[in-house]
């Protein structure tokens, strides 16, 4: 990995290295700002597996008209530089996009591949995009500092210059930090890395749940066989994993880390350990748990 040196280096810097003029540009930073339905993701889990770079493509082109039917999202610049929002909460170029004309939605278009929301041409508009081949080499390379204007999703490059944080000499994925260090959360379970999902599928054990507003515990167990992986999926569409506790608690956010991992043959301890780690953290008492 190559930090960026001492001297500035900023995106419109690299535009113009590319013989583009930044006045032509859009950058466009993509982040999920609600919690997707169980069978969608992130912009930046489209982007990241060539498998569904065609699905984030779909996302980037559909945009809502909201109350105002406002005509045209992207202005009348010809250029998108398009960022997405990593799991870290970086923000980072994964391509130029040519803006050709906007158009009525494809036939068979008729969810958003991230939110999983209707789509029509009564609620959105749809821009035909083309991959620009030009800063290909940066793709997925560049980190930047979006600013302090997060809401402003959609900014003009000559107005806007943004800081390079970091540029990389190849695509980076994070390794898993070990179970002990896991933690994220549970609506954005789908995000992580797919490393990381594998080693939460192969094994099983004590989790532990806290709620993002008010701090209240739940401890449970994973011993499916999916392992981690699988539990915190099911926490992940229903929000409560058919967990009374969870169920009449009315705020629905939760960070999720392990407590445990059991090895195959101690599966049969899983309840009684359970058990124990309830007690120690009192999460019947003052927790969510309702089952000692």
């Amino acid at each position: 990995m190559m930090s960026s040196s001492k001297a500035t280096l900023t995106f419109n810097l690299l535009l113009r290295a590319a013989h583009i003029e930044p006045k032509q540009v859009y950058l466009v930073r993509h982040k999920v700002t609600r919690v997707p339905k169980s069978k969608h993701s992130s912009p930046y889990i489209l982007w990241s597996s060539e498998n569904t770079r065609s699905r984030f493509e779909v996302y980037q082109s559909l945009q809502g008209k909201g109350k105002s039917k406002r005509k045209d999202v992207f202005g009348k610049r010809s250029i998108l530089a398009s960022f997405v929002v990593t799991p870290w909460e970086e923000t980072l170029f994964v391509g130029l996009y040519r803006k050709l004309e906007k158009e009525k939605l494809p036939a068979d278009l008729r969810e958003c591949p991230v939110s999983g929301e209707r789509v029509s041409d009564r609620t959105h508009h749809y821009y035909r995009l083309q991959l620009d081949e030009r800063m290909s080499e940066l793709r997925g390379k560049v980190a930047v500092d979006w600013g302090k204007s997060f809401r402003g999703w959609v900014q003009r490059a000559d107005k806007q210059d943004k800081r390079v944080l970091e540029l990389r000499g190849e695509i980076i994925e994070r390794p898993f930090p070990g179970f002990r260090k896991f933690e994220w959360k549970i609506g954005a379970i789908e995000d992580i890395p797919k490393e990381w999902k594998t080693q939460l599928t192969q094994h099983k054990g004590i989790y532990l749940q806290q709620c993002t507003k008010c701090g209240r515990l739940y401890v449970g167990k994973a011993d499916g066989e999916e392992g981690f992986m699988g539990r915190f999926r099911e926490y992940a569409k229903s929000t409560d994993g058919g967990n009374m506790g969870m169920k009449a608690h009315s705020h629905k956010d939760y960070t999720v880390r392990i407590l445990e991992v059991f090895p195959i043959r101690h599966l049969d301890d899983i309840s009684k350990i359970e058990s124990e780690w309830k007690k120690t953290l009192g999460t019947c008492e003052w927790g969510l748990n309702r089952n000692p």
